[in-house]
């Protein structure tokens, strides 16, 4: 796997650190617990893995372009925990001192950075593996070369084109037209109220794509589909909230990083010159002597 960009998804894998629980202090009493378990999960598939071209993305805080598309975009989630929200900063430090560059852009979320990396990525020749949680992903999973495939950390499971299909019950490619419709209660977005996930699979398998289930509204009572008789009515009740769910689920793919041709920018030479100082700082060495051993 040398020869692969790997993409680190810092948002998610920070909060997944701070729930695993571990809390522990560094020699100013700072709270940096998410900060260590963060760096011993990534060393930790630095050494599986044996990528060589790496990346870690974060999401800005503030404003974002989708609250310009729709203000109450993630309304409903819980702040930022208070003892979680300073640690972003100093990991970002971290990972940076264990050689691993980070992206974070104003406006744009740590998702929207990994599909412009992974687009730059193909473009090069590369194949890209996310390790990410997060199920909007799934729209840029591919088995083409170069491929694109996902790693998700808490179930150690592997993400290609099969296994969205059998989450799912389409391809990636129609993922993004899948969550259209049935909305993502995590980030507040509506679909279309009364289309669940089997009719969702069941509409996009019979007509491809969330302009063709549109295009061919008379032939859905002829589904083998409970329900299917009224589901055109529902349909034409719920496009708006469709169209506006599609809008903000798009993953921008021309977020503006500023980092070259990756195989140079994003290749991995090991811990910087400042990494003693900064994890002497954090009062634990452990990610950065297992860092050390995997040095090319």
């Amino acid at each position: 796997m040398s020869d692969a960009l790997v993409v680190f998804d810092g948002h998610a894998l920070m909060h997944r650190a701070f729930h695993a629980g571990q809390r522990q202090l560094a020699a100013d009493n700072r709270e940096v617990g998410a900060v260590l378990t963060l760096c011993d999960h990534l060393v930790g598939l630095l050494g599986k893995m044996r990528a060589r071209h790496l990346v870690m993305a974060f999401d800005p805080g503030g404003t974002l372009f989708r609250h310009e598309l729709a203000p109450d975009y993630k309304s409903t989630r819980k702040p930022t925990d208070p003892e979680l929200l300073p640690q972003f900063e100093w990991v970002k430090e971290a990972v940076a001192a264990l050689g691993v560059p980070t992206v974070c852009v104003e406006g744009f979320e740590a998702d929207d950075c990994i599909a412009t990396l992974v687009d730059q990525a193909r473009a090069e020749g590369l194949p890209t593996w996310i390790i990410g949680l997060d199920k909007d992903l799934y729209q840029l999973v591919t088995d083409t070369d170069p491929t694109v495939r996902m790693f998700v950390l808490s179930s150690k499971k592997v993400i290609d084109e099969a296994a969205v299909v059998e989450r799912l019950g389409v391809p990636p490619s129609a993922a993004l037209d899948y969550y259209a419709l049935v909305g993502d209660s995590g980030d507040h977005i509506a679909g279309i109220k009364g289309v669940g996930p089997k009719a969702a699979s069941t509409l996009l398998q019979a007509f491809g794509s969330l302009q063709g289930i549109f295009e061919h509204l008379d032939d859905i009572p002829l589904l083998e589909l409970r329900g299917a008789g009224r589901l055109p009515l529902k349909l034409l009740d719920g496009r708006d909230a469709a169209n506006r769910a599609r809008q903000l689920l798009t993953l921008r793919r021309d977020v503006p990083l500023g980092l070259g041709t990756l195989r140079t920018t994003l290749h991995w030479t090991g811990p910087t010159a400042d990494a003693d100082a900064v994890f002497g700082a954090l009062g634990d060495d452990r990610a950065l002597r297992v860092a050390r051993s995997l040095s090319p």
